[in-house]
């Protein structure tokens, strides 16, 4: 068997702020500091074997406070990066709202025909994501693995495993700030999900989505 533990990188800049930080290096809140300090007591007594993470700061850093006790080599790969916003990289969500209603809507749909405006589209970001992870898990085969990644990553490999596909990658509630999903997987890499975007180890005060108004606004129309 191999497990797979992918953790979504601490609260950041763009996540308080609502504003849209996809390959943007954003930096870490004084909140993010506090989740980061909760996840790695919840990680001191996993024993994984290899530990991955994004190249970006956010996840860097999220990586290094979960391999705190252990102090692994991390190997970085931009194959589980965030998707690239193009141009609408360090903008406000509701700006774009404003500037592009259309791709917006697609956005919000997860609409298989969707492009970031000289940016990635989805199909291309799923397709890297899910070749990403199916390369670190053939390279690790009967191992315990960590990788630390971002929110879209998340949802859209969730969405690969349990069958819902790109098309209907809504089915996938966001995942918090930390949250740790794990997935186990038998000798043909078939994958099963063990828990799901488990926000357990955090405070109340320390959890992002949950004191977001698009969050507690989707509850209520029962999106999320």
């Amino acid at each position: 068997m191999t497990r797979l533990y992918i953790v979504r990188h601490c609260e950041a800049a763009g996540n308080k702020s609502r504003v849209f930080h996809g390959s943007f290096n954003s930096e870490i809140t004084e909140n993010g500091q506090k989740q980061l300090e909760q996840l790695k007591e919840r990680f001191k007594d996993i024993k994984y074997d290899v530990i991955y993470s994004s190249d970006l700061n956010r996840a860097v850093k999220t990586a290094e406070a979960v391999n705190s006790h252990l102090k692994l080599n991390i190997s970085l790969t931009k194959d589980i990066r965030e998707i690239f916003g193009g141009k609408w990289e360090n903008i406000p969500f509701v700006k774009i709202k404003e500037l592009y209603p259309e791709e917006y809507n697609l956005w919000e749909k997860n609409d298989e025909s969707f492009k970031m405006p000289e940016g990635e589209s989805y199909c291309d970001f799923f397709e890297r994501i899910v070749l990403g992870f199916e390369k670190i898990l053939k390279d690790n085969k009967g191992k315990t693995i960590v990788a630390a990644t971002h929110g879209t990553v998340i949802k859209m490999y969730l969405s690969y495993i349990l069958g819902y596909g790109l098309k209907n990658s809504s089915n996938v509630p966001w995942c918090d700030n930390t949250g740790v999903s794990c997935i186990d997987f038998d000798d043909d890499l078939n994958g099963k999900v063990v828990f799901m975007n488990d926000n357990s180890h955090l405070s109340d005060e320390t959890k992002t989505i949950i004191h977001q108004e698009w969050w507690k606004k989707s509850q209520k129309e029962g999106k999320v």
